[in-house]
Order: structure tokens, then sequence, then C-alpha cells
């Protein structure tokens, strides 16, 4: 169910107001070489590099690529994003931090990437107090121009004590249809940013 933007700032207001900075909590962030929980992660790169079958040609650095047989599980390193991946895309040919599908977008200078951000709360007729129907984590929804539906995520802080981790949502689609099982709230930027630091010291504390 959606709320009103107006009833979700005073409940964020009662929640965390400071807002961090630092480039651990930006939510989409630069590609960074080397990213990711070390040998494992530099396995999955070789492997998807092994894979490729077509790349694109190459625009100011940016080339994305075309992978073989099944769907590979992967995090991006630029935006959090884990789940299967069928194509990837490299910057400036580095294959140490290769991005996803929807970061390439976002990255290419004729692509018009929008991306939207949501509160996600427990419905209100589930709750009892004011407390437990605060926002809880947030959904980034990426949409491309000219193409039908958005990959939406879901913010999952307790995957991981290293870095932002996203995962695949329906909430927004089942929302569209016939209502989600959480409450919804188109916010901003920076108030998702916010939420982000609430919920991951709701796990690390300290």
């Amino acid at each position: 169910m959606l709320i009103p933007r107006q009833v979700l700032q005073e409940e964020i207001s009662r929640g965390l107001a400071s807002r961090v900075t630092s480039p651990r909590h930006q939510l989409l962030r630069p590609a960074m070489p080397g990213a990711g929980p070390g040998p494992r992660y530099r396995g999955s790169v070789a492997s998807l590099r092994d894979r490729v079958v077509s790349s694109e040609p190459g625009r100011g650095g940016l080339q994305l690529h075309e992978l073989a047989d099944a769907p590979v599980t992967y995090a991006c390193p630029r935006c959090g994003w884990h789940g299967n991946v069928w194509k990837v895309a490299t910057v400036n040919s580095d294959w140490t931090a290769p991005v996803c599908e929807r970061c390439y977008e976002d990255l290419h200078p004729d692509i018009p990437a929008v991306v939207s951000y949501w509160s996600v709360s427990q419905p209100a007729y589930q709750v009892t107090t004011p407390q437990e129907h605060m926002p809880f984590t947030v959904i980034r929804s990426r949409t491309v121009a000219g193409q039908r539906g958005s990959r939406d995520e879901m913010y999952r802080p307790h995957f991981s004590l290293d870095g932002d981790v996203w995962e695949f949502t329906s909430a927004l689609v089942e929302e569209a249809r016939d209502g989600s099982s959480y409450d919804l709230a188109e916010i901003s930027q920076d108030e998702a940013r916010t939420l982000m630091e609430r919920a991951r010291t709701r796990y690390f504390p300290g």
C-alpha cells in the first residue's frame, strides 16, 4: 500500500537523522577495481570473461559483453546488485570489476536511465506501535527510456559486512497490480541514504 510522502518524512525524522556521505553508503558507487570478497570474487570474474560469446562496440571505454550458457550469479561491484546475469560490461577493458547491465545503462552517455527510491514498511494493519511502522529498508528502481518494465532491487544490509547488497524484489510490481504486502512510498535519494544507514546499523551496530 502506498503511504503519503509527508507521513513518511515525519517517520524518518523520528528515526536516524544523521546523513552518511562515505563512498560505502553511496547508492550508485563508482566501479572499484578489485572490489568484492577476495579469491572467490576474482574466480567468478575470471569465469565471466571466459564465457563471453559476443561484445558490442565500445563507447567511451564502456563495452557490453554477452555470456554463454546459463545465467551466472554475480555481485556487481558498482551498485551492489546480487543476482543472475546474462550480460556484463567492462570500463576501459578492466576485467577486475565488470559491472552489471543496469550499470552499463547508467554509465552509457546515449542511454537515458532514471532511478527512483522507495521506502519499505510493514503494513499498518499488522503493527501496534508507530515504531513498528517505521521504514526498515529501501527499494531502488532503475528504468531505461524505451524499455518495458524496470529492475527493482531491495537493500539487504544483513547479507554483507563489507559492502551494500541489493536483491531483486517484486514489491513494486505487486503494488501496481493488486497491492503489495508492504507499505511503500517514493522518497528522495538523501532519504534513501538515511534509511539505508539505519537498516545497516540494526545489523552491524557500532
